[in-house]
C-alpha cells in the first residue's frame, strides 16, 4: 500500500483539509494530486528519485508530498525560509531530480535556489 492512497475512498465533497482558512475537499485534493503527479512524471520523475519540496506548512505541501510518494519517489522536505545558498547545498546533497518550490519560499526574497546541471531530468517544477 502506498501512503498516497490515504485520500482514496472518501466522499468527494467531504473536507480533506483546511489550510489558511480555506477548505479543500477530497475530490479537489485528488484532482490536485493527480495533476501534480502527472506534471512530475512528464518531467521524468520516477520511482526512487528524490524530489526536494521547498514549501511551507500549507495545502501545496500536502499536494506535492502525496504526488511524489504516489509516484514511488522520495519526498525530501526542505525549510522554505533557509537562505538560497543553503537550499542549493541541501538539494545537491540529496541529489534531487526535481524541486517543487512554493510561494512561501519566494515571498520577499531576492533569489531562488538554483539547481546544478547534473542531468536533463534535474529540473525545477511547479
Amino acid at each position: 500500500m502506498n501512503l498516497a492512497s490515504i485520500i482514496e475512498g472518501h466522499p468527494g465533497d467531504a473536507v480533506a483539509l483546511i489550510s489558511r482558512n480555506r477548505s479543500t475537499t477530497y475530490g479537489e485534493l485528488r484532482s490536485l494530486v493527480a495533476a501534480m503527479r502527472g506534471g512530475l512524471a512528464a518531467r521524468g520523475v520516477a520511482a526512487a528519485d528524490r524530489v526536494a519540496l521547498i514549501l511551507g506548512n500549507e495545502r501545496d505541501f500536502v499536494v506535492a508530498y502525496l504526488a511524489v510518494v504516489g509516484l514511488g519517489a522520495v519526498a525530501v522536505p526542505l525549510n522554505p525560509v533557509s537562505p538560497p545558498a543553503e537550499l542549493e547545498r541541501q538539494i545537491a546533497a540529496v541529489t534531487a531530480s526535481a524541486v517543487v518550490v512554493g510561494p512561501s519560499a519566494t515571498e520577499g526574497r531576492p533569489a531562488r535556489p538554483r539547481l546544478a546541471s547534473r542531468s536533463a531530468r534535474n529540473t525545477s517544477c511547479c
